[in-house]
């Protein structure tokens, strides 16, 4: 009787070593399913929605500078008429009429110098919200994935590279013509210029306490790309990924 009950007592540690066994490696393999699908989602997020939210702030800058651009052609085209009618009062010794073209002169210098100051303005908060706002989602991306594998680090031992280019500029120049308060284009090349660009190398494993339970090892690639096109009056996104 005694050595029944010691053989059940023994089949009973057994099986439960093997249910122990079973359920660390079933937790394990969720904890691997679940840091992974986390690790989609926070770079799914970067793209589709943090990404797109800077780039459609920058084109309402750009909007904002280039609808200056009659206000521009108005005072250039003033300033060329008056300089032309001043030669002419010169030339004919109308004193007066030169003194109030001069005076004219001036005013429209003035109002370019003005119109000069609100176009760089635009463009430096532009270019400041640009610089800020890519270097908040470094920081955020960093700090969001450092907390995910701090949850599932006892389970996951992961590797990420994730680049995010920091170097992107405002797509515009001057017209040919240049000078003071100018006429604002976006450059030919503007969607490569301007285009926010997210890379991902993502590489985990389980820990080496559960890799004779369960041995996984996944490598992941993921790049997306947010830039933008203009046809006349229209501004369109584009929202490029590749297959995470």
């Amino acid at each position: 009787m005694k050595l029944a009950y010691n053989h059940n007592k023994g089949f009973f540690s057994l099986h439960f070593v093997l249910f122990l066994l079973l359920v660390t490696a079933v937790v394990n393999g969720y904890a691997l399913v679940f840091y992974a699908q986390q690790q989609k989602d926070l770079f799914r997020k970067t793209c589709f929605n943090d990404l797109p939210r800077i780039q459609t702030q920058l084109v309402r800058f750009e909007k904002q500078l280039f609808s200056l651009n009659p206000l521009s052609s108005i005072l250039r085209q003033r300033l060329h008429t008056l300089k032309i009618q001043r030669v002419a009062a010169i030339a004919s010794k109308n004193w007066p009429l030169a003194a109030k073209l001069t005076f004219d002169i001036q005013k429209t210098v003035h109002s370019q110098v003005r119109l000069d100051h609100v176009q760089k303005k635009i463009i430096s908060t532009a270019t400041q919200f640009l610089k800020t706002n890519m270097s908040l989602l470094v920081k955020n991306l960093s700090t969001s994935n450092n907390f995910q594998y701090l949850i599932w680090s006892y389970f996951v031992s992961a590797k990420n590279k994730y680049y995010l280019e920091n170097n992107v500029q405002l797509a515009i120049q001057s017209d040919s013509i240049g000078g003071l308060a100018p006429n604002y284009e976006l450059k030919s090349d503007y969607r490569r210029i301007q285009s926010l660009n997210l890379n991902l190398q993502h590489e985990y494993l389980n820990n080496k306490k559960f890799q004779t339970l369960l041995n996984t090892h996944q490598k992941h690639h993921f790049s997306c790309t947010v830039s933008f096109s203009r046809k006349g009056d229209e501004w369109h996104l584009a929202i490029n990924q590749d297959k995470f």
